[in-house]
């Protein structure tokens, strides 16, 4: 099905720019350091989330996919 591949797509492609934002983030220079930090630990929560949210997304396409092959052998 499409929109699984859709889901799966969009939540990679938010890891990815999480992990870019991250980078950035790490590396700018002009805002001082308790907001650097403040800003790296919001990005890290939601990048946990994200990343959360693929491996549940994984596990339960697999999940699918196993049932599947079970009813097909059954036929």
């Amino acid at each position: 099905m499409k929109i699984m591949r859709v889901v799966e797509l969009d939540l990679i492609s938010n890891k990815e720019r999480l992990e870019y934002e991250l980078e950035e983030m790490i590396n700018t220079k002009n805002i001082n350091s308790s907001e650097k930090v403040e800003k790296i630990k919001e990005i890290l929560l939601k990048l946990t989330e994200t990343m959360n949210a693929i491996q549940l997304w994984s596990s339960y396409i697999e999940g699918l996919n196993n049932n599947e092959q079970k009813e097909n052998k059954k036929n």
